[in-house]
């Protein structure tokens, strides 16, 4: 949702766009049982997402407040 929010009020795209294969194989220790389980059996590999960490690790953000 923050994704499209950003992207049609700036034109910029806030983090990476990934497939679930991309992520997995970046990302070997995640359980994929857990993924089955959620997905009933059938993970969508190609489905494509953007995960939080990649919009909170994107260059496009930058700190305007920060307290101590």
């Amino acid at each position: 949702f923050v994704y499209q929010v950003v992207l049609e009020s700036s034109g910029e795209q806030l983090g990476k766009v990934e497939t679930l294969r991309t992520l997995f194989a970046q990302n070997s220790t995640l359980p994929v049982w857990f993924w089955k389980i959620w997905y009933f059996g059938r993970i969508p590999w190609e489905r494509k997402t953007i995960t939080p960490e990649s919009q909170l690790q994107s260059p496009l953000l930058r700190t305007v407040l920060a307290h101590a």
